[in-house]
């Protein structure tokens, strides 16, 4: 307890050398949280991207589409009968908010002398807007199940085929027997789905229209919306359960498992983060260590006095260690209450950051407060500390007493 209370009191016996030592942990430590509070709002960006501007939180394919359907993509298709079991199944489990069918296709779309070849997107025009709140109409209104040729077109789509809103297109598309077909629809509107790619190759047709272009009433997937996407991976293993019980041969894949561009680009961004981490953690360090070393080198008489009247230089490497812990702890609690105050203003104020890798349009993020980072950059600061103070409390308690005396 008594070196408890010398290392309290010694904190305090230098107050120009204390405010420096804290202000370099609290600097490092809201260095650490502000800089993870940037990845992880980019992060959640580009989750919310994936789940809302393209693949929803589940979606629910025949058995063995992921591995088969690119080679005989008629077999894994889902009969249209199958819809409503699947729909009551649903209705029963937590967190499923929404529900639609979607059917994928590619084909060639027409506007005079122009033909570009595109992909479409079969969708159920009134459920669609749920899935796609990340979409942006540019040009136009979208998609309404009282037109049920009306259509939308990417913003590159647009420009290949040289269309806009109030434009007729003729669709040509190959049916699931192998014969070509052909529809005409009005353009409806553009959109801005945020993925270049998306938007330059993508059509959005209701699911009636796409379904009479591919002369087929079967869906190619089954899109689930959640309430939490926490529940993710819960209700796929309750679904993954259900499903063989009621005779329904059907796999669940989650958003996670379509989403490759965020997988990519979320792996890049970790690997950025925990390489800055590491720069920040080491200048952070090295910055302690000096304003430590400067400090315990001041104070050689008075561990030589100490020495002298008995003390075991362990006490004195011991007593050094609670005041670097202590001051530790308190520039911790500094850089939190920094970090913090930063990351709501910056927040409430929006950053525009460039657009991401193969995205069409710019990012307005903040900083996001992260508990289990927080605490990371809160310990790993601490720590830092009680290391850096660890080699001059070292070097003090070996110099020899006479020598720490005269100096």
């Amino acid at each position: 307890m008594l070196s408890f209370r010398l290392a309290f009191r010694n904190i305090f016996r230098n107050v120009r050398r204390t405010v420096l030592t804290l202000a370099a942990i609290s600097v490092g430590c809201s260095a650490l949280i502000l800089n993870g509070g940037v990845i992880f709002n980019i992060f959640r960006g580009l989750r919310e991207d994936a789940i809302y501007g393209r693949h929803g939180h589940l979606q629910i394919f025949r058995r063995g589409y992921a591995e088969g359907h690119l080679a005989d993509p008629n077999r894994f298709m889902i009969p249209e009968v199958e819809y409503p079991r699947v729909q009551s199944i649903l209705s029963g489990v937590p967190h499923v908010t929404t529900v639609t069918r979607r059917l994928s296709f590619s084909g060639l779309a027409q506007n005079r002398d122009t033909t570009v070849s595109f992909l479409g997107e079969g969708v159920e025009p009134e459920a669609d807007a749920k899935f796609h709140r990340q979409l942006s109409i540019v040009a136009g209104e979208g998609l309404a199940s009282g037109e049920p040729f009306g259509v939308l077109l990417g913003k590159g789509l647009a420009e290949r085929v040289h269309a806009g809103p109030g434009d007729y297109l003729t669709l040509l598309s190959q049916t699931t027997d192998g014969a070509l077909n052909a529809i005409d629809v009005r353009v409806r509107g553009v959109f801005l789905g945020g993925l270049k790619e998306y938007d330059d190759w993508t059509m959005k047709v209701p699911l009636e229209a796409a379904q009479k272009l591919v002369w087929s009433q079967r869906i190619e997937a089954i899109v689930v919306l959640l309430d939490d996407t926490a529940a993710t991976r819960a209700v796929r293993e309750r679904l993954e359960d259900l499903f063989p019980k009621n005779g329904l041969d059907l796999e669940v894949r989650t958003w996670e498992d379509l989403a490759l561009f965020h997988n990519q680009v979320v792996a890049l961004f970790r690997r950025e983060l925990h390489v800055i981490t590491l720069i920040v953690s080491v200048i952070v360090i090295l910055s302690i260590a000096n304003t430590m070393t400067m400090s315990i080198f001041e104070r050689t008489r008075e561990f030589g006095t100490l020495r002298a009247m008995g003390a075991r230089p362990r006490r004195i490497v011991g007593l050094l260690l609670l005041e670097g812990t202590f001051l530790g702890l308190a520039g911790a609690a500094a850089g939190l209450l920094v970090g913090a105050l930063v990351a709501r203003v910056v927040s409430r104020v929006g950053i525009t950051y460039p657009s991401p890798p193969g995205s069409s349009r710019p990012y307005v993020g903040g900083i996001d407060l992260v508990p289990a980072y927080v605490i990371f950059s809160c310990a790993s600061s601490v720590a830092a500390t009680v290391v850096a103070t660890a080699f001059p409390a070292l070097r003090a308690a070996r110099t020899r007493v006479v020598d720490a005396l005269r100096q």
